[in-house]
């Protein structure tokens, strides 16, 4: 679904949606969500290019809302707001595409509303294509009792963990976990992140390539997530980085010693991620 007038701006903003396609929009997954039985919605592929704030703030991977926050969500994502996901229900899925349209996939099951009677939404149907192979080697290792204990006994000077939570720049927390921090302490992990460790890294941004993917750190030690920044593109000037405070950096390249998966509470792995590289 599109606005059936491209090109129009709401409010005199440039590129964004028009005031009655959204209103429409709205009506219309709220209308599709009665007929499907739809109350809540789970929120999956969870992308943060900014800090979550507001309302925000407590969203996850596997996050359960309810259908006027989830048609809120769609309604912020279609005006190029994050944070970006997708939501789905039994029957019924809903995301946004690059170009702010929203695709909706239905079960056969449901019966849409009438489709012509929607003036201010372009709506276009076509049957989706059965789900594929992901493109790349899933994580099924849970980040259980015996991978803490695991990566607790690996020997190893310096032992960095980084907790992927959500795709995206501000997606990850980073923890140093070298000596004994994890037999006092494990890091509040959230379920469905993706766990990496890696042991005695390469820290020295001057002896490292850094135009590509990496992550700089501010200092190391401590129970705290490490204040860090991801530079998913590298930087044109390497001295720079320490100038500006960050005398560590971990390659985006280094070869990962454990990935796993955080479990739900009941301890079946549910958050879906692929290898490094795939």
């Amino acid at each position: 679904m599109s606005p059936s007038v491209p090109e129009t701006t709401l409010d005199g903003r440039e590129g964004a949606r028009p005031a009655p396609y959204l209103r429409s929009l709205t009506q219309f997954l709220h209308e599709l969500a009665r007929r499907a039985h739809v109350h809540t919605f789970e929120v999956t592929e969870l992308f943060v290019a900014e800090p979550l704030a507001g309302d925000a703030a407590e969203l996850r991977n596997g996050s359960s809302v309810p259908l006027r926050r989830a048609v809120e969500l769609v309604r912020r994502m279609c005006e190029g707001h994050g944070p970006f996901c997708a939501l789905g229900a039994t029957g019924m899925r809903v995301e946004c595409s690059w170009d702010g349209a929203v695709v909706l996939t239905l079960d056969p099951t449901v019966s849409p509303p009438d489709l012509d009677g929607w003036p201010h939404l372009r709506i276009r149907v076509r049957e989706a294509p059965p789900a594929g192979s992901p493109e790349g080697d899933p994580v099924t290792a849970a980040a259980d009792d015996a991978f803490w204990s695991a990566v607790a006994s690996a020997p190893a000077q310096v032992k960095l963990l980084r907790e992927r939570w959500a795709h995206g720049k501000f997606g990850a927390r980073w923890y140093d976990v070298s000596g004994d921090t994890l037999l006092r302490r494990r890091p509040a992990v959230e379920p469905r992140s993706l766990i990496s460790v890696l042991l005695d890294p390469q820290l020295d941004p001057g002896r490292m390539c850094l135009d590509g993917g990496f992550t700089a750190l501010r200092r190391l030690g401590g129970f705290d997530p490490l204040v860090h920044e991801e530079f998913a593109f590298g930087i044109e000037n390497p001295p720079d980085l320490r100038g500006h405070g960050w005398p560590f950096a971990v390659n985006e390249s280094e070869a990962w010693e454990w990935l796993a998966v955080v479990p739900d509470g009941d301890g079946h792995v549910r958050g879906s991620w692929l290898l490094p590289g795939a």
